[in-house]
């Protein structure tokens, strides 16, 4: 898979701009954010994660191809940390030591010391991997890094950094998210396919093996898959349905139980739900918002409008639940 072909297939910011923003109209006062804070020009974020004690928001750019490093409590980018081509994707280990982030074009995973913040480590994968996600599992052990080019899932030691089994999926399958449960025991990665199929793959991180998939209607095409802190659930946005959605699948029996429609919402990237588990924000890039899901009725109950240049790629919360990050192509949006 050549450059021209992944940046196409990939960078919805960029195909956003030219979608026609519809009416939005919430179902109530919704929040407003209360910080813009400056990336570089032409940045083109991708990803956002926050370290786990709150204090520093990771930011990949993509046109840039480095991570920016915020300090939540000066609003500030204190610092940039040049990685490989085309991040997309970035997750802290549990004890926030450690960062890793999936390079896209350059077929590599950075592994960045936080103190001090600098890339300690190159992680070389098979050319044309394309490695579009990564999570670590919850006792840090693991990171899995979902691979687009060659449609696995590489498991790195930790300890080692070393490949210790690659997780093939299936042959249509194009694995955009990957996401771990809360007790570890399982991975789902969200796939959307080549010749129209979409699925959730069900991994059992002990055995290393695709146990189930999960299966959505063609050109569903999931982009992106979380779980509920409870681990009950998990959420599936879903960018190909009209109209847009959010599958809720019963994480005990693997099966969709509901489908929460993302009305007048176009191209939700991605999906995080609070630390208390009663909230879920989805990042809808095509029409530039953010849904708020509450998670007790599966309903969107409020919608949060951003400007006309505004198209969120990612979102998280602050580990107290008291702030939600937001990146745009040149900045990063902090709504309280």
């Amino acid at each position: 898979m050549n450059t021209s072909i992944k940046r196409s297939a990939l960078s919805l910011a960029a195909l956003a701009m030219f979608i026609a923003t519809p009416v939005i109209t919430p179902a109530f006062a919704a929040p407003a954010w209360i910080q813009t804070i400056p990336l570089a020009q032409n940045s083109d974020a991708t990803s956002v994660a926050v370290s786990p004690n709150g204090k520093q928001v990771y930011v990949t750019n993509g046109g840039l191809d480095m991570v920016s490093v915020i300090a939540v409590a000066t609003g500030a980018v204190i610092t940039t940390i040049p990685v490989g081509d085309y991040p997309t994707s970035v997750a802290f280990a549990p004890n926030g030591k450690f960062a890793y982030v999936a390079n896209l074009n350059s077929d590599t995973v950075s592994v960045i010391s936080v103190a001090p913040a600098t890339v300690t480590t190159t992680l070389n994968f098979p050319e044309d991997s394309a490695p579009r996600s990564v999570a670590v599992s919850p006792n840090g052990k693991q990171v899995y890094v979902a691979n687009i080019g060659n449609k696995s899932v590489t498991v790195i030691s930790a300890k080692t950094y070393t490949e210790t089994s690659r997780i093939v999926l299936g042959p249509n399958s194009l694995p955009r998210s990957v996401a771990f449960s809360p007790n570890g025991k399982k991975a789902y990665v969200a796939n959307y396919g080549d010749s129209g199929d979409s699925t959730v793959s069900v991994i059992s991180v002990d055995s290393a093996t695709v146990v189930s998939t999960i299966l959505f209607p063609d050109e569903s095409e999931p982009t992106s898959v979380e779980f509920s802190p409870n681990g009950k659930l998990a959420y599936v946005t879903l960018r190909g349905t009209d109209p847009a959605s959010v599958s809720v699948i019963d994480v005990a029996s693997s099966q969709i139980t509901n489908s929460i429609p993302l009305l007048n919402e176009i191209a939700p990237l991605d999906v995080a739900f609070s630390p208390n588990g009663k909230t879920a924000y989805v990042a809808n890039n095509g029409s530039r918002t953010l849904s708020v899901i509450t998670v007790a009725s599966a309903r969107v109950t409020s919608t949060i409008p951003f400007l006309a240049n505004q198209t969120p790629s990612g979102v998280a919360f602050s580990p107290n639940g008291k702030l939600v990050f937001a990146p745009i192509p040149s900045s990063l949006l902090v709504l309280k």
